[in-house]
């Protein structure tokens, strides 16, 4: 193969990699991506870098229980891609499209030294790879990277050992991709299986004079990698039941029918796949199973005794690799899911499954014509069928949706789908959903916690509160359920036992900044500005955000300390210019401060970012009022009292400059609009009191 035509091929295998794929580039953050990427105030800061490779994957999440994961290469990515795009869905997808055409290139790499003389093998299993549905759940959905992070890096550490007998360095950089790997997914640790068959079958020489090195290089590196893993995540079974070494067994060879139907047949995917465990070979999944495994087995002996390396490899690859997927060391899962099997399991030993398909309909089918039009087909249609999967992936409810078409009794969706419903505001959907959830959870802290949320946006905080007592089990109240409690007798107005119940989930969860922003606004409204300030100013330790800023400068403005709302405003300001909100309060602040022009400025500016922003506009209309422009501010109150009608705001200010300028007829009429919106407004009430005395 030419160096060009090699090009133009890498180039063909990169656009079947993307084209598919563009769709899921409008897809918003879904599922895990909220805990993960929104919620994760850590990936907003380089300060936090280190702290990655300290801490549970999942340590952010507001469940108690962790996965035990362990994967800071990931979660570094997702710090990049915020340091890149914001809180933008789009850099996010776009990097999980590009990460999955490198990872393609690499396929089409690996598999051009193991089929050198294969006739397309390698071109046609790198496309149909590239192209395949049931890797959507990888690539459009942003928490699958791990995956493509992982594969990617295994591809890279087998490429750089098939170099190392040509390249002294090529040892040292597969066991440094190794490594890597291993901080993507813990799946990675079959990498040496798989670089020891790959020198079995292609360098067995070279690989005999350093096998004792290699074992003890490339086990240190996974020592390394257990040391970190099991002294910050551990392993959690989660709530998986426990199975018997047999019910493992039988299990995972009906998980193998399941995994070999999604690779020959991707029509019936699901993000939740419900798959009960298997007990023995009775069960007619673990004896189909148990058939495929043998066949397979019996066509890599066939293949050996023939001498054919490349196809005895790349099944041996494909036993490796299905290995992980086994569930031997068990992971967590919702218990209704039964022996836990996930699309995305599929994207590495995918390879291998269908290479080896590849490979064999090649010797079965001898007509090259033939082959290259089936080829054909079969890509085009594994791609239609990607582009219409990917649209499942969009959004939170077209996802959890689909996923209850083939998992209606599965709580964990129905919980997720009530979740989404309220977030968009449709409260008696989620509230059906929610209790639906409930019913079929039988006893889930987690789920009461959220119907007890969706209650309360729905404006029914008595109702939320009820069901908060019930998600309290054993005496022991949770972080979740002081924190929710909190924000139901908030919303009840007893902001005193609100922020008790705050003060409890922070001692119970010291670094939840949500919890910090919800007490310091309960402080706010009993008007104890100097301990919300304080709150403030530990959330900002953590989270230096310009909206913290912005709401401590609000605190500083209330409390009286001018000079230190400026200060908070301009924190905010510098890190979020755009902010029409921030630069309306110091526009405020300026303003008491008898800066006339630099507050005056500030102002123009909020209206410039946000014309709709009102309080700014109002200000600024009670600044030219101060500065001697009357007639500038009325024509402002005016065009504000006609685009608001329902904001008294205007209409009082209009009154008060009426009555300074001795209009007092034209006052009263000003002010008795406000009152019919705002009676209990004091400047209504004075005005009335001053003009109507007893």
């Amino acid at each position: 193969m030419t160096s060009l035509k090699k090009k133009h091929l890498i180039l063909l295998v990169a656009l079947a990699a993307v084209l598919p794929f563009l769709n899921s580039l409008s897809g918003d953050f879904v599922w895990d991506d909220r805990t993960l990427i929104l919620q994760d105030y850590k990936l907003q800061h380089p300060k936090y870098f280190s702290s990655f490779f300290l801490r549970d994957y999942f340590e952010h999440a507001d469940e108690e229980i962790k996965y035990g994961y362990y994967r800071p290469l990931v979660s570094l990515s997702l710090m990049a891609d915020f340091a890149l795009w914001g809180s933008r869905p789009f850099g996010f997808h776009l990097t999980n499209v590009l990460l999955h055409a490198g990872v393609s290139i690499l396929v089409f790499l690996f598999l051009s030294r193991v089929f050198p003389q294969g006739g397309g093998v390698a071109l046609v299993s790198a496309l149909v790879f590239a192209v395949h549905p049931v890797h959507c759940e990888s690539v459009a959905w942003i928490s699958g990277r791990t995956d493509l992070i992982a594969t990617g890096l295994m591809l890279a550490s087998l490429l750089a050992l098939a170099s190392a007998p040509a390249r002294r360095w090529g040892l040292a950089l597969s066991l440094l991709f190794f490594l890597l790997a291993l901080f993507a997914k813990e799946s990675a640790l079959v990498l040496p299986l798989l670089a020891g068959a790959y020198l079995a079958a292609f360098e067995p020489q070279w690989a005999r004079h350093r096998a004792g090195r290699l074992v003890i290089l490339y086990g240190l590196a996974a020592a390394v990698y257990l040391a970190l893993r099991f002294a910050v995540a551990g392993v959690k079974a989660g709530a998986v039941a426990a199975l018997t070494p047999g019910e493992t067994v039988f299990s995972s060879l009906s998980t193998l029918l399941l995994y070999f139907g999604k690779i020959l047949f991707p029509v019936n995917l699901s993000a939740y796949i419900t798959n009960p465990p298997a007990s023995s070979l009775r069960d007619p999944r673990a004896a189909a199973g148990a058939v495929i495994l043998a066949l397979v087995v019996f066509i890599l002996v066939r293949s050996w005794k023939r001498g054919d390396r490349p196809l005895t490899f790349i099944l041996a690859l494909a036993l490796v690799s299905l290995l992980p997927l086994a569930n031997i060391v068990r992971i967590s899962g919702p218990a209704d899911m039964g022996f836990p099997a996930a699309e995305r399991f599929l994207y590495a030993p995918s390879i291998a499954l269908i290479a080896a398909g590849v490979a064999l309909v090649s010797y079965l089918l001898r007509g090259p014509r033939f082959r290259a039009a089936l080829a054909v087909a079969a890509v085009l249609i594994l791609a239609v069928i990607t582009v219409r999967r990917n649209a499942v992936w969009r959004d939170e409810g077209a996802l959890f949706a689909d996923a209850l078409s083939s998992s209606p009794e599965a709580p964990l969706l129905w919980n997720n789908l009530g979740i989404y419903q309220s977030r968009e505001g449709r409260h008696s959907e989620a509230l059906e959903s929610l209790r639906r959830a409930d019913l079929l959870s039988g006893f889930s802290p987690r789920v009461l916690v959220n119907l007890a949320s969706a209650l309360r946006a729905a404006g029914r905080p008595e109702e939320s509160l009820a069901i908060l007592n019930r998600a309290v089990s054993g005496g022991r109240v949770p972080a979740a359920v002081r924190h929710n409690r909190g924000k139901a007798l908030s919303a009840l107005g007893d902001h005193r036992a609100a922020a008790a119940e705050l003060e409890e989930a922070l001692r119970l969860h010291p670094g939840r900044v949500e919890i910090m922003i919800d007490l310091a606004e309960t402080f706010k409204r009993l008007g104890k500005y100097e301990r919300a300030g304080q709150v403030y100013l530990r959330a900002l330790e953590l989270h230096p955000a310009a909206a913290l800023w912005s709401n401590l400068g609000v605190v500083r403005k209330l409390a009286g300390d001018l000079p230190g709302a400026r200060e908070a405003f301009e924190r905010s300001l510098a890190l979020d210019p755009r902010s029409s909100a921030a630069r309306g309060n110091l526009g405020v602040v300026l303003a008491r401060m008898g800066l006339y022009p630099e507050a005056a400025r500030e102002l123009e500016a909020a209206l410039a970012l946000d014309p709709a922003n009102f309080d700014a506009a109002n200000a600024l209309g009670v600044l030219y009022v101060r500065t001697g422009e009357e007639a500038r501010a009325e024509d402002l109150f005016l065009e504000l009292a006609g685009a608001r009608p329902e904001n008294p705001e205007a209409l009082i200010n209009l009154g008060i400059l009426s009555h300074w300028r001795g209009r007092v007829e034209e006052a009263r009429g000003w002010f008795e609009r406000a009152r019919s919106l705002s009676p209990e407004d004091p400047r209504v009430a004075a005005f009335f009191r001053r003009e109507e005395p007893e």
